[in-house]
């Protein structure tokens, strides 16, 4: 009956929300998330719940500005805010995880630019997530890795698919130079060398959301094969270690300009390869 009474009280508010102002919007927020957070832990979900389910009602309706604005302000609020008492919870973690690769997906030009305290809790976020035991949370956080790469991806002309930035001929594209996006594309490499619970599990779509962040930030991943290769004595090793990096993005004919079906099946082909080679010379 509480859980009932809850979630109707969220529902209602939540319509409110749509007639007030963006301060206002926030306030209610902050009411909302702190105090289910020291009250009712479970409840929590609901809140999420709701939040996603009037973000897929965005997507269907073009007049969304009212709704764009509160669920942005949900945003600000909650996810500098979750701590790892609340992720605790299963249903909560779960719905939260779904709650943000849904605002990733519709909003990943603005998840980029609310301010370094988003920016920062969904950069903890996803390291929680990827590392979960529970492959659903982890195949969400990948997912909003996915959709926020593949964004900045298009938005900086870096790939040819549909609704991508086209340059003017003659002209290179540059890598993003984000950070978030860096500290993603470390970790995934790291998970995928480490973690060997996971890396079957989640090869096919961590393999999406890492090409992705390597066509972003392909300095990135030299620097990285370059730290990697320097931790061996052996120069032998190095030179593998190297090669395995090169191979990554070199081999069955992948391309760093295409983030479509085909390319991604054809670089997750080369990450098993790289993670067993890796792995062979002993590096973890």
């Amino acid at each position: 009956m509480l859980l009932f009474s809850c979630f109707i009280l969220i529902s209602c508010s939540f319509s409110f929300c749509l007639s007030l102002n963006r301060s206002l919007t926030h306030t209610l927020f902050n009411f909302f998330f702190y105090f289910f957070s020291f009250n009712s832990f479970p409840t929590l979900f609901l809140l999420f719940r709701t939040l996603s389910y009037s973000e897929s009602q965005s997507h269907r309706n073009t007049a969304s500005e009212q709704l764009d604005a509160s669920l942005l302000a949900g945003i600000q609020v909650i996810v500098p805010n979750m701590s790892d008492k609340c992720m605790s919870y299963p249903t909560v973690c779960s719905e939260y995880f779904r709650f943000v690769s849904f605002a990733c997906e519709g909003y990943p030009e603005r998840m980029m630019t609310l301010g370094e305290n988003v920016s920062n809790g969904i950069l903890a976020t996803i390291r929680f997530g990827i590392a979960h035991h529970d492959n659903i949370v982890v195949r969400q956080a990948l997912r909003a890795v996915q959709e926020m790469s593949e964004h900045c991806a298009k938005a900086n002309g870096l790939v040819i698919a549909r609704g991508a930035r086209v340059l003017p001929p003659g002209t290179t594209p540059s890598p993003v130079g984000s950070s978030v996006l860096q500290d993603w594309l470390r970790l995934l490499v790291e998970l995928m060398l480490k973690e060997s619970r996971h890396v079957s599990d989640i090869l096919s779509d961590g393999a999406g959301a890492l090409l992705t962040l390597i066509i972003c930030e392909h300095p990135t991943l030299l620097q990285l094969a370059q730290s990697v290769a320097e931790t061996h004595p052996h120069e032998s090793t190095r030179e593998n270690v190297a090669e395995a990096f090169r191979a990554l993005i070199g081999s069955n004919g992948v391309r760093c300009d295409k983030i479509d079906r085909m390319n991604r099946r054809l670089f997750q082909k080369n990450l098993m390869t790289f993670v067993e080679t890796m792995r062979g010379l002993g590096v973890n």
